[in-house]
């Protein structure tokens, strides 16, 4: 789903995209914490020469981003982050379980929909990706397992305030005020060194939603 955003950066823009663990193409095993996410994506920067960058995440991955950042093991000069986890305990249950669950594109759809605030940025290449995806079964067990894992009874098991909260480097969070996945509440209270972009008329895919804004703030920082 970077696919879009991606395509409109400038040529000379370099760009490493990678899948998390239990997702795409990436090992299914599932680490035990946010921390063992985080060293996985630390060394695969390294194997890959990736020195001094700028970390984009959403989601799970926004969270990732901000815990590699803390950790201090990369040199990174800022942060944007796209509908972070880990800012509150609250998260779409039955999200998460609806979307893991269905396989057809008819079921499938309704939840991708569920993350957007216009259902046209739904694409019908997004659906089938999502489905073809579905057919290994693997693959939807791992993510099962990623699910339980950092979800468990529906709430976020892991927060980032305190490391977002500890950074010098520029950081940015990008928010959906009509997300239903995470509540744009989750936003309140943000460390004073956080610049909190509200996005109106958009859900939990500000990157697939107001894709020029959302190219314009990652280059800001690049």
């Amino acid at each position: 789903n970077w696919r879009g955003l991606l395509a409109g950066a400038r040529p000379d823009w370099p760009a490493f995209a990678l899948d998390l663990p239990g997702h795409g193409a990436s090992p299914r095993a599932i680490p035990g914490d946010i921390d063992a996410v985080a060293a996985c994506v630390e060394a695969t920067l390294a194997i890959e020469g990736v020195g001094s960058c700028v970390l984009v995440g959403h989601s799970f991955g926004g969270a990732v981003a901000a815990r590699i950042a803390s950790r201090r093991g990369v040199d990174v000069r800022g942060l944007c982050l796209f509908a972070p986890a880990g800012l509150h305990p609250q998260i779409d249950r039955d999200f998460i379980q609806g979307v893991l669950r269905a396989k057809q594109p008819q079921s499938l759809r309704p939840w991708l929909e569920h993350l957007v605030q216009d259902p046209r940025v739904i694409s019908t290449a997004f659906v089938q990706a999502v489905v073809k995806a579905r057919e290994d079964e693997d693959l939807t067990a791992a993510m099962g397992a990623f699910a339980a894992t950092f979800f468990p009874d529906g709430t976020q098991a892991f927060q980032i305030r305190e490391d977002i909260a500890g950074l010098e480097q520029p950081v940015r969070v990008i928010f959906g005020r009509e997300d239903r996945v995470l509540p744009f509440a989750s936003t309140r209270g943000l460390p004073g060194n956080v610049a909190l972009h509200g996005l109106p008329n958009c859900g939990h895919m500000p990157h697939l939603e107001h894709p020029a804004l959302a190219l314009r703030l990652v280059s800001e920082l690049w």
